[in-house]
């Protein structure tokens, strides 16, 4: 029997290096798919350098193609358009670079990442079978969806419907974490078989940075001789950054050798700096905006504790961030929202976690000074962080696909 073939959509076309969550999970269910035995096509705009020459197949779709699967995709289902929409698959199909893609995702089993319209399209016209990985759901987001623009609101109300339609239309639906699973299991109506679990993790474990890099690094930043506070993440809302700064500046910042370590930008960026200026901290907080994933443990290293503050929501509830699985592979203590679903996946990690109640600055002021009262530098071995790692992960869930037979290596 021939050995299936995935062909992987990555999130956007720019298939970018691991920065973001969703690139870091990108590559953390890509990179060790040949070790688990699986060929593959990687069908993007460009190659990311964990991606060999010989599974790179160049993307390149004319926007007004993309538009049209959109389309096609939106009114698919209606009896009332269903003349329209075969039109316009007639007229896809006619296309030279859509019949490329065509061609290369001929016979393969399809494995999208996060786009959606032209897995769905295939998927719908020649019947392939089609895993849909989620990294976040489209609906529970809406809590941070507030633009009055009519143009937004309806390109939000365009993503919601198409998401819903990509996961009744999957073969199967990958969900990082069993509180996801069974979310989507209850808004989607599906049978609990057709949804799996796909963790996040740790790209690698990282290896353990010297003395010395770590104190050329700390006097780099003006931080020697400080006990520091290490936030790393994106400078969203549901983060709780600005949580953290009010507990710093409340707790923390009257304190002599006292300094929060900031690494991350975003949307909030500008009132972080803000707040930090009105409250005359700028002397307590240092700032990096943009940190190579492989530096991330000589700022771990060099730090006392490391705040992972998100703030209560139900998009925070659903799943661990991946931040979270970076920070535990760091050496220090760690202070994480005290989520059922957090405690779940890290119940065998708990000796290195201070958990807070999410969204009470005053809790969290708590969690960190317990920390930094009783520094805590202990390391988990390789053996023991193996479990956490995304190649770990991805074995996993290979061996469910081909018990169910929706894989076949060899």
């Amino acid at each position: 029997m021939t050995s299936s073939i995935l062909t992987v959509f990555p999130r956007d076309n720019n298939a970018c290096e691991p920065k973001s969550g969703s690139s870091i999970r990108l590559k953390g269910y890509t990179a060790p798919l040949i070790n688990c035995g699986v060929k593959y096509n990687f069908l993007a705009a460009a190659r990311p350098s964990y991606v060999h020459p010989s599974r790179f197949r160049k993307l390149k779709v004319p926007k007004r193609i993309v538009r049209m699967i959109k389309l096609h995709n939106l009114i698919y289902n209606s009896k009332a358009l269903w003349v329209f929409a075969k039109i316009i698959e007639k007229i896809i199909k006619k296309n030279k670079e859509f019949n490329y893609i065509s061609e290369v995702c001929e016979g393969t089993v399809l494995w999208s990442h996060g786009p959606r319209s032209i897995p769905l399209f295939l998927n719908r016209i020649n019947k392939q079978k089609f895993i849909y990985d989620i990294h976040g759901l489209a609906y529970k987001q809406k809590i941070e969806h507030k633009s009055r623009e009519l143009r937004k609101k309806i390109k939000f109300w365009l993503n919601l419907n198409e998401e819903k339609q990509v996961i009744k239309a999957a073969t199967v639906v990958n969900a990082i974490s069993e509180n996801m699973k069974q979310e989507i299991v209850k808004r989607f109506s599906l049978p609990e078989n057709k949804v799996y679990l796909a963790p996040d993790g740790l790209l690698q474990i990282p290896s353990r940075k010297s003395s010395q890099e770590v104190q050329n690094k700390k006097k780099e930043l003006g931080l020697d001789g400080n006990r520091v506070i290490l936030y790393i993440g994106a400078f969203v809302n549901f983060n709780g950054v600005q949580d953290l700064i009010e507990s710093f500046i409340n707790s923390f910042a009257k304190s002599s050798d006292a300094k929060l370590l900031l690494v991350g930008d975003g949307s909030v960026s500008s009132h972080v700096e803000q707040i930090i200026n009105q409250s005359k901290i700028s002397d307590k907080v240092v700032r990096i905006l943009r940190l190579n994933y492989s530096e991330i443990g000589i700022v771990q290293k060099m730090s006392d504790v490391q705040v992972c503050p998100n703030i209560d929501n139900k998009n925070n509830r659903l799943a661990p961030h991946i931040k979270y699985y970076d920070a535990l592979a760091g050496s220090n203590i760690v202070v994480l929202p005290d989520f059922k679903e957090v405690r779940q996946v890290f119940r065998e990690y708990e000796k290195k976690i201070e958990y807070f109640e999410p969204s009470n600055v005053n809790d969290l002021s708590r969690a960190i000074q317990k920390c930094l009262d009783n520094p805590l530098h202990a390391d988990f071995s390789s053996e023991e962080m193996k479990p956490l790692t995304y190649e770990y992960n991805c074995k996993q869930l290979i061996n469910q696909y081909i018990e169910s037979g929706l894989l076949v290596c060899g």
